[in-house]
């Protein structure tokens, strides 16, 4: 029997979907932006440090990237975490992680635009040299924009390289395909030997339960097969991140000391002398389980144990840890790298909320404490930029005595900013932005990350202090004439790239001027300004 609202003695109107309001003062998303053009301080900056073929390959990146289908790939790969599979049906180990496919696509993207390999390829859009190491900076400084997930393998790839070249004890037939491999465009997530896949990503496989940082103090341990540099491991990592790599730089100890081994998903005979063409799977390297992590959801942290897992020597027996110090390095720099890139889009979002909404009577940019707030942000976010670009320019100019104090220090306190950042710019969208559904809730949880991956602060200090120790008054010297020409860089507002008002807003803020390190404290300089510089600010990012 059909019931309507006659038979039931209701008026017609109790059952109709009719409007309770119209949708009003709502924020459309923000989406097809180019990363690149559309923020003047990266773009106008590297303009001047890359030739015209790479600048133009950027532009075409920062359209691709800031894409509407890569936010789309962000979004689900963070909804559908990868998933560790130890055995196969039959109970064979395979011990690989199913990602999602947004996620294969996000590492697509970043493997084919030069982000793992452009320093130390010879593939377009340019012969020259110059500059590669910048526009590969700017390139993981939108990927950072899009999904932090990706950037972790993309950056331990592309640090694996220079620590690879230099190895003085891998069978030389292995040196050779791993550099062939990694000087490629090419993403292939297949799981198969390296010799029969067209690209490869690699791992870092260091910290274990008791040392954390501490890698001296690692337990596992490495024996001698009699085999071409080949050893047996056996032993733990804590944390193994990107579990599909295709091969993992690790440390264990030989008779004590510490040293440092490749350690490949697949074995092919041809790498120690014996015959080519027969491949076997690394049965004793054993993945246990991934890490429940706060944020970075799409990329897969890990726990493994070697169970007599074949490695390769790297170097010397003993040189573990400076051997991969130069690996370290590079990935440091990505941390202070992906934390600017993270701070300008948490901030584009901000400041698209505040031209889109409306309240008090007029629009949230045009009120005054958001506009100072907003300043702020800008400034300090534009500040993160220069020194992340600077900090690659110095791997450019191979400015040793620079990069090993200012890489750690930067990391230390561009990371240290992320996350106040990130919540300041959540606040400006309210309740909205504590949702998951809305972008900067996923961003807040992945704000600590940079500063804990690869040393957190009291490590980085330590580091600062033994760089200082060991270079001396010529370690010092250097500093205090970058810092001399960066004051007078903020100070002149060189190139256009900086205000006036903005290099005195971020002294005040050095200075401790500013509202005791509060975004929105106002400042010295931020007083003094003329009506309409604020905005001026805001509107230059």
């Amino acid at each position: 029997m059909l019931w309507s609202a006659a038979r039931l003695g209701l008026p017609r109107r109790c059952l109709s979907y009719t409007a309770t309001h119209e949708v009003l003062n709502q924020v459309p998303p923000l989406v097809s932006t180019n990363l690149f053009t559309s923020n003047k301080t990266l773009s106008s900056l590297v303009k001047s440090l890359v030739p015209p073929p790479l600048f133009q390959h950027l532009t075409e990146a920062g359209s691709a990237f800031g894409s509407p289908a890569s936010y789309s790939h962000a979004d689900a790969a963070n909804a559908q975490p990868p998933v560790l599979q130890t055995h196969d049906l039959q109970g064979r180990r395979i011990d690989l992680v199913d990602y999602h496919p947004s996620y294969h696509a996000l590492m697509q993207q970043g493997v084919e635009s030069g982000a793992t390999s452009l320093p130390f390829d010879n593939l377009g859009p340019s012969s020259e040299r110059d500059g590669r190491h910048v526009a590969r900076a700017a390139l993981m400084y939108m990927l950072a924009q899009v999904d932090p997930g990706p950037v972790c393998p993309l950056v331990m790839t592309f640090a694996a390289f220079p620590a690879i070249e230099s190895a003085t004890s891998l069978p030389p037939d292995l040196k050779a395909l791993l550099l062939e491999k990694l000087s490629q465009r090419y993403y292939d997530g297949r799981n198969l030997p390296m010799s029969e896949k067209t690209g490869i990503t690699v791992g870092m496989s260091m910290t274990e339960k008791q040392g954390g940082s501490d890698v001296r103090a690692n337990t596992t341990t490495a024996t001698p097969t009699g085999r071409l540099g080949e050893h047996s491991l056996v032993g733990h990592k804590w944390f193994t991140s990107a579990p599909n790599s295709d091969c993992f730089l690790t440390l264990a100890k030989v008779d004590g000391k510490v040293s440092c081994f490749v350690v490949p998903r697949w074995l092919e005979d041809g790498w120690v002398g014996g015959e080519g063409g027969k491949s076997r799977f690394n049965e004793g390297l054993q993945f246990q389980r991934l890490k429940d992590k706060l944020g970075d959801k799409s990329n897969a942290s890990s726990e493994v144990e070697y169970r007599g897992a074949i490695g390769y020597l790297l170097g010397e027996i003993g040189r573990g840890v400076p051997d991969i110090i130069e690996m370290v390095h590079h990935t440091r720099l990505e941390c202070a790298l992906g934390s600017a890139g993270a701070m300008q889009r948490a901030l584009s979002l901000a400041v698209h909320h505040a031209k889109h909404r409306d309240a008090f009577g007029s629009a949230l940019v045009d009120q005054p404490l958001m506009q100072l707030l907003l300043a702020d942000l800008a400034v300090e976010s534009k500040a993160a930029t220069l020194m992340a670009i600077r900090l690659a320019r110095g791997f450019e100019e191979e400015d040793d005595v620079f990069a090993r104090v200012a890489v750690a220090a930067s990391k230390y306190h561009v990371c240290k900013r992320q996350p106040a950042f990130a919540y300041e710019c959540l606040e400006i969208l309210g309740g909205n932005g504590y949702c998951e559904t809305f972008p900067l809730a996923r961003m807040f949880r992945a704000s600590p990350l940079n500063s804990v991956w690869e040393g957190s602060g009291n490590v980085m200090a330590l580091d600062v202090l033994r760089a200082l120790g060991k270079g001396g008054g010529e370690v010092e010297a250097r500093l205090a004439e970058e810092w001399g020409q960066g004051v007078e860089m903020v100070k002149a507002a060189d190139a256009g790239v900086v205000r006036p008002a903005e290099a005195g807003m971020y002294l005040d803020r050095l200075g401790g001027r500013s509202g005791g390190g509060n975004y929105g404290g106002g400042g010295e300089a931020a007083a003094r300004l003329p009506e309409g510089e604020l905005r001026a600010i805001i509107d230059g990012l």
